[in-house]
């Protein structure tokens, strides 16, 4: 969803019959549009039960220009899970996304199939503002700083869960072991993975986008 039979992220364009807006696939607002469009699964679905009172389900527009701006990109009032980042960025700004996915390889690898049971695909969303632990929250939980929600693995097991720090392991990449959570565990909703630290590989671990093609802590 949002990629091409080659693996590419999908173009952008408005009106544009595979994202429906401006924004490429890459974009969680992109990929649902695709979703309902294709009629995978109607909006509520889309819907935790537990966040009924705070989302309502996207209500598409008539019209040759039917776009998923119409999403709530920035409140996330659509939907509330979260899908696995894949994009590129250049060494030059470290946040302008490449045209093309090739720095993202073990997550796009990861979100065509379903086979690793150590890669996380979807996500309950992060509810709080940012990415580091003063600023994760969940809308199971009533404290600052702490992050509980469902979680889909890419063998299609789904499990509670009460942290946001896991062992995953995404293509080829090292395996994100939580030895020690503030050196090597995988966040949900952090990149730890960076470019020019030893074992690390971009793209390698578990970054969820929760709106737009923005993260926890901002644009990948």
């Amino acid at each position: 969803m949002g990629l091409n039979s080659n693996g590419q992220v999908l173009p952008p364009g408005t009106g544009n019959r595979n994202t429906g807006s401006a924004s490429d696939g890459s974009h969680v607002t992109s990929r649902y549009y695709i979703l309902f469009k294709g009629e995978f699964f109607t909006p509520e679905y889309a819907i935790s039960p537990a966040e009924n009172s705070f989302v309502e389900p996207y209500v598409a527009s008539t019209g040759p220009s039917v776009k998923s701006v119409e999403f709530s990109t920035y409140g996330v009032k659509n939907y509330s899970y979260a899908m696995l980042a894949f994009r590129g960025q250049t060494a030059a700004t470290g946040n302008t996304p490449q045209p093309t996915n090739f720095m993202d390889a073990p997550r796009v690898a990861e979100w065509q199939q379903t086979l690793n049971a150590q890669a996380i695909v979807l996500s309950d969303r992060n509810t709080g503002g940012g990415s580091s632990n003063t600023t994760i929250n969940s809308i199971h939980s009533g404290r600052q700083g702490e992050w509980s929600g469902s979680v889909l693995w890419n063998d299609n097991h789904v499990a509670f869960e009460n942290d946001h720090y896991f062992e995953t392991k995404y293509g080829n990449a090292p395996l994100n072991k939580p030895t020690n959570p503030a050196l090597n565990a995988d966040t949900l909703f952090e990149n730890f993975n960076v470019p020019g630290v030893t074992g690390s590989v971009l793209g390698g671990n578990a970054f969820m986008v929760k709106e737009g093609n923005f993260t926890a802590s901002g644009q990948e």
